[in-house]
């Protein structure tokens, strides 16, 4: 990639002027509030992958810091975006549908810890918001609100 550059560290990226944006996906979400923060401070925009942050009081520092910064920020909530969620989506909202009930997922969270993404750090509970079924559920909890409004009640199980 013509003029790409290459930098040892956050910092680096953070002082440069010619960067203007900071995308970071793949680092583990207990770096998220720091790199957001620091970017903010720095007048970059930001992608930030989710989860946000490892606590809502985290995902608040960083809100503030964008918000007087004054940058550009976006959460990686991708799953939006697939044909599949769209398509569901304009079917839940069609009104010939009828009023949903009840709607449930079942999720397998075996796919980001065995071999799938070069991340063994999504095992490790002090990176992570609460381990895969945090770091890969929340796209089930936005797909749910994006498709068919607040969560009035919410049953969750898990086993290993």
């Amino acid at each position: 990639m013509a003029g790409a550059k290459t930098a040892s560290s956050v910092r680096e990226v953070l002082d440069d002027p010619a960067i203007d944006a900071v995308f970071h996906s793949g680092t583990p979400t207990a770096s998220h509030r720091e790199i957001c923060v620091d970017a903010a401070r720095a007048g970059k925009h930001i992608f930030c992958e989710k989860p946000l942050a490892m606590s809502a009081a985290e995902a608040a520092e960083m809100q503030i810091a964008i918000e007087r910064a004054g940058v550009i920020s976006q959460v990686g909530l991708v799953m939006r975006f697939m044909a599949v969620y769209t398509v569901m989506r304009a079917l839940a909202n069609d009104p010939a549908a009828g009023k949903i009930l009840a709607v449930a997922m079942r999720d397998d969270q075996d796919f980001p810890i065995r071999g799938a993404h070069p991340s063994g750090w999504r095992n490790d509970p002090s990176l992570t918001a609460g381990g895969t079924l945090v770091e890969h559920s929340v796209h089930d909890v936005d797909l749910f609100i994006w498709m068919f409004g607040p969560i009035a009640k919410l049953y969750c199980t898990t086993r290993t």
